[in-house]
C-alpha cells in the first residue's frame, strides 16, 4: 500500500505539471502561428532610401534605385513584404557600376530600408573619347552625366576602353594603374591634392602637372616613383622657390631619382 500511494502521488504531480505547462505550450504555439501569418500578410507600408555620401559623389540618384525597386514590383501599400527576395534587391543593386554595397531590410511595421553606398571616386579622366572615374578600389566608372569634383586627368590620347566600360583595372596596365596610384596618393596627402590644379599626359603616358601656385609646370614623366617624385618637388618648394622666386623657372623636372632640374624662362 505505501508503494502505491508514492506512486498515485508521482502521477498527480506529473498530471498536475502537464496541466500546467500545456496551456503555455499552446500559448506560445499560438503566438508563433499569428506571428508568422502577420509576417507572410505584412504589406510593405513605405519605402525609405539612403544614399551614403550622396553630397560628394553622384554616382546613383533616388530615381535610379525607385526605378530597380519599380521593375521589382515593390510598391506601398501592395506588395507582400514576404514575397521579396532582399538577397536578389541587393545584388541588382550592386551590379550597378556606381554602387559599392547596398543593404536592404524591413522593420515590423512593413517599413522596407534600402542603404546604398556610392563608390568613392578619387580622380576623373578626361582623354580623348574616354571620361572615366577611378574608384578608390581601382574601379573603372564611365562618367556619363555623373558629378564629382576630383583632380583630372587629360589627354588628346584616348584609353583603350569602350565608353561603357566598368571594372577593375588590372595591373598589366602601367599607365591606368599608375594613375591610380597617383590618385591614391593625393587623396592621401591633401596638401598635395590642393596644390595640383591639373593633370596632362602625351601619348607615351608622360605626366605633366599644372599647380596653383606659381606659374612653373612640373615635369612628372610616368606614373611611378611617386613619392619619391613628390620627395623632390617638396625640395623644390622648400628651398629653391624661396630664394629664387616663385616665377623664375619655367619647368620644375623631377623625372629622374634625386635630379631636380629647373629650367629658367
Amino acid at each position: 500500500m505505501g508503494r502505491w500511494s508514492k506512486t498515485k502521488r508521482i502521477i498527480s504531480i506529473s498530471l498536475l505539471h502537464l496541466m500546467g505547462i500545456t496551456p503555455i505550450v499552446l500559448y506560445l504555439y499560438f503566438l508563433t502561428t499569428e506571428d508568422s501569418r502577420r509576417e507572410r500578410e505584412l504589406l510593405c507600408s513605405k519605402i525609405e532610401i539612403v544614399i551614403k555620401d550622396s553630397t560628394e559623389n553622384k554616382f546613383i540618384g533616388r530615381e535610379e534605385i525607385e526605378s530597380i525597386l519599380k521593375e521589382r514590383r515593390v510598391v506601398e501599400g501592395v506588395t507582400k513584404i514576404a514575397s521579396l527576395d532582399l538577397n536578389m534587391l541587393e545584388r541588382e543593386m550592386e551590379e550597378r557600376d556606381g554602387v559599392l554595397r547596398s543593404e536592404i531590410s524591413y522593420s515590423s511595421d512593413g517599413v522596407l530600408r534600402v542603404k546604398v553606398e556610392q563608390r568613392r571616386a578619387i580622380i576623373r579622366l578626361e582623354m580623348g573619347e574616354s571620361r572615366f572615374f577611378i574608384d578608390r578600389e581601382g574601379y573603372i566608372i564611365p562618367k556619363g552625366e555623373r558629378v564629382a569634383y576630383l583632380p583630372v586627368v587629360s589627354s588628346s590620347h584616348p584609353l583603350p576602353y569602350p565608353s561603357n566600360h566598368f571594372g577593375y583595372i588590372e595591373q598589366d596596365d602601367p599607365f591606368l594603374f599608375g594613375i591610380y596610384k597617383l590618385a591614391l596618393f593625393l587623396e592621401r596627402e591633401r596638401g598635395w591634392n590642393k596644390l595640383i590644379d591639373q593633370i596632362e599626359s602625351d601619348q607615351n603616358g608622360s605626366l605633366i602637372l599644372y599647380p596653383r601656385v606659381g606659374k612653373s609646370i612640373i615635369i612628372f614623366g610616368p606614373p611611378k616613383n611617386i613619392e619619391d617624385k613628390f620627395a623632390l618637388l617638396k625640395e623644390f618648394y622648400r628651398k629653391v622657390a624661396p630664394l629664387k622666386g616663385w616665377d623664375m623657372y619655367k619647368s620644375v623636372d623631377i623625372r629622374f631619382k634625386d635630379q631636380l632640374v629647373c629650367k629658367k624662362r
